[in-house]
């Protein structure tokens, strides 16, 4: 059995294995995605961001940054 098929079957049999599958991408698609859009803004600097939504230029950082930011709905709105 290949690898992705090994990993299908886990993910369909396993909702620990799901749940711990859509984490892992939420936390790689979610900053890249945040990044890409800043970038394609009319605030391309995470100081200019940080600012619009009221959080340090830190912050903006973290939450760029692969895995190591934990987020809320109501702070990705802003």
């Amino acid at each position: 059995m290949s690898e992705r098929s090994s990993l299908i079957l886990r993910l369909i049999e396993s909702v620990d294995s799901r749940t711990s599958y859509i984490k892992a991408k939420l936390g790689i698609l979610v900053p890249s995605q945040i990044r890409s859009l800043r970038l394609q803004s009319e605030m391309p600097r995470q100081a200019d961001l940080a600012k619009a939504a009221g959080l340090h230029q830190s912050r903006i950082s973290m939450f760029e940054t692969p895995g190591a930011a934990n987020m809320t709905i109501e702070t990705l709105a802003r």
